[in-house]
């Protein structure tokens, strides 16, 4: 596979810090020998790892002082150190089929050996065997979980080959702490959203794999970088079924509680401006104080330039000139240039509907829906409830 092998090249830049730096725990079982010999083996051991891994290094000289490994090896029999030594020794002189069951030979005496795994899984990673590179790299991260950022390009680029995604979301559905991080960094990879959803649900398409907090935490990451469409696709894939065909240009128009996370979901602000909430059956139901400003709910929709109709039916009471205003509101985002503001006046105790016609400027594809509440000059309390909202193209 060419991506694949490109793929490796990632190994001179991503791991290759993590080679060099995984040298000085050769000497983490061995801290009795003395000082001068284990700074000349570490020392070359890291770098001949730095060869191994960049072939653009040039291949060190042993150091003089420095013991051959088969004299280590008479004295000391597990020596791990001068087993990796020969190893890499080997693979620089392109003899890997020897340095192989000799790597594999340190990381069974010392499961916690870094760089033996690292020369195991570039070596995977050579030979297009994406199952040993994944196991060794979630080995890797799971020994030096502070290093987990360093393997992310290697596992995006895993994902997007053929096999390779369904090893990525087993590995992500058994919630290593990384996880959630992760699936933020796809979004900056040109990944496209379908297989970040995917990856999210893991291999058995359970859609509830890190919770509605981590599905919202990974649309933010698409919303942050000015990405609305990738982030309402990757909403959408996070919907359960039977939510999907109730998705219109305002999602739950009709106030049930629908699932799914934020933004295009709705955002009640309970608090102490005023009680806000869905009674089911009725709609949005809302108790504001009059006390101060505040939005009341919201949701971002995606309406493309155009002529739209804004349509909604409510009931309520406590309506007094210069008492203040409840309004609906449509914002650009993110630059919060309004393009409808609408008072939700003139309501009884008995539901009415009303309308409003507005036009969405070219250049302004994403919006902020909103019910605001703005303090008047005698405040108020009001009591209303929607019963349900839609928006609709049209002249």
């Amino acid at each position: 596979m060419a991506d694949l092998r490109r793929t490796s090249g990632l190994i001179a830049g991503a791991a290759l810090s993590l080679g060099v730096a995984a040298a000085a725990l050769w000497s983490t079982g061995h801290a009795w020998r003395q000082p001068a010999r284990t700074e000349a083996e570490n020392g070359y051991i890291s770098a001949l790892n730095a060869a191994m891994l960049d072939p653009q290094q040039a291949r060190p000289a042993a150091p003089a002082a420095l013991a051959s490994p088969a004299a280590r090896l008479a004295h000391r029999p597990l020596d791990r150190g001068a087993l990796a030594q020969v190893a890499l020794e080997a693979t620089l002189v392109g003899k890997r089929d020897v340095a192989r069951p000799i790597m594999q030979e340190v990381v069974r005496r010392d499961p916690r050996a870094k760089a033996g795994r690292i020369w195991l899984m570039a070596d995977a990673l050579r030979r297009d065997d994406l199952r040993a590179a994944t196991g060794q790299i979630e080995r890797l991260m799971a020994i030096d979980p502070a290093q987990s950022l360093a393997y992310f390009p290697i596992l995006a680029d895993i994902a997007k080959q053929r096999g390779g995604e369904r090893l990525i979301a087993g590995i992500l559905s058994r919630g290593p702490m990384w996880r959630t991080q992760f699936l933020g960094f796809l979004t900056t990879r040109g990944v496209v959203p379908e297989l970040i959803f995917r990856l999210n649900t893991g291999p058995s398409g359970n859609t509830k794999v890190g919770g509605e907090p981590a599905q919202a935490a990974l649309i933010q990451q698409f919303i942050a970088r000015g990405d609305y469409d990738g982030a309402y696709v990757a909403w959408v894939n996070f919907l359960p079924p039977a939510a999907l065909a109730k998705v219109t240009t305002v999602y739950d128009g009709g106030f049930a509680g629908l699932p799914g996370p934020q933004p295009f979901n709705w955002s009640f602000n309970d608090g102490d401006a005023a009680s806000v909430g869905i009674d089911r059956g009725h709609g949005l139901h809302i108790e504001y104080s009059g006390a101060q400003t505040a939005r009341l709910a919201s949701q971002t929709v995606l309406l493309k330039p155009g002529s739209y109709r804004l349509d909604y039916t409510a009931q309520g009471t406590g309506e007094l000139a210069d008492g203040g205003a409840i309004s609906w509101r449509l914002l650009c985002v993110p630059d919060n240039k309004p393009v409808l503001d609408l008072p939700i006046t003139g309501l009884t105790d008995r539901t009415v509907g009303r309308a409003a016609r507005f036009t969405v400027p070219v250049g302004c594809n994403a919006q902020l829906l909103s019910i605001d509440a703005t303090l008047g000059t005698f405040p108020q309390s009001r009591s209303l409830t929607i019963a349900q909202v839609a928006i609709n193209r049209g002249p």
